[in-house]
Order: C-alpha cells, then structure tokens, then sequence
C-alpha cells in the first residue's frame, strides 16, 4: 500500500506459485488417522515402550495388541485415534528434552494399504516431574 498525492493506493498480493503448488498437494491427500500411545505417568529411569501407529484407513483398528495403561485399575489407551492427511511415506518423530528416546525403527516408513504402519521408541524419563513427550509428524 503505498501513499501518492493524498490517494490511496492498494495492489493486491501476487499469487505465490509455491502456495498454490503445496495447497494442492496437500488437498490431493487422502485421511488417514494417526494413534500416539503412552503412558500418562512414568518413573524416572524405568524404560517404556511408546508408540505411534499411522493407517491410510479411516476404518482400521489401530488399537489391536497395544499395551493399555491405566493409573487407576481400569485399563485406556491414552488419546484415541485421530484423523490426519497422510502419504504414502510417512516420518514420525518423538522428542522431549526430559527423556532418552530411542527409536525402535526408521523415523522414515512407506505405509501400506490394508495394514498401519508402526513406529516404536523405549522411552525413559530422566527426571521427575511433568515434561512433555512430543510427536512429530511429517508427510
């Protein structure tokens, strides 16, 4: 917007071809759903088995064989599977400054039709105290 004169002038934003490009991209995706499984309380030093499971169907039980826990007795999963955009190459990562993470499998996987894919992490917590575990998630 610029000032000439005592008028106003406004010239509208150029469409960036790199916008539209990715915009497309991504609306060319299909919906998938996404599961990050872990514990809601850990003990420092005590390793965990965390996962992330991913399917390219909406209709999948992604949940099946996942270890459940549960603070009070009563066994959950913690979160529920959820709907995302995915690819046919998928990377997933854990992190967390309070934890030592190592990943079980490539951050790096193709998923398949018909089956999720799954990426395990022994996770420990090096402290107590409540730290975020954080899922990361790239198409």
């Amino acid at each position: 917007m610029g000032i000439m004169a005592g008028c106003v002038f406004y010239a509208p934003p150029r469409p960036d071809p790199y916008n539209e490009a990715l915009r497309d991209a991504l609306g060319q995706l299909q919906q998938g759903q996404v599961l990050f499984n872990a514990p809601s309380e850990m003990t420092p030093g005590r390793e965990e088995c965390v996962a992330v499971r991913i399917s390219r169907s909406l209709t999948e039980d992604i949940t099946a064989g996942l270890k459940r826990y549960g603070a009070t007795g009563r066994d959950r999963l913690l979160g529920d599977a959820f709907m995302i955009r995915v690819s046919p190459f998928m990377t997933v990562n854990v992190s967390g400054s309070a934890f030592s993470i190592a990943p079980l499998t490539p951050a790096d996987q193709f998923l398949e039709d018909g089956q999720f894919t799954e990426w395990p992490y022994n996770v420990t917590p090096l402290y107590s105290g409540k730290h975020p575990l954080i899922l990361t998630i790239g198409i």
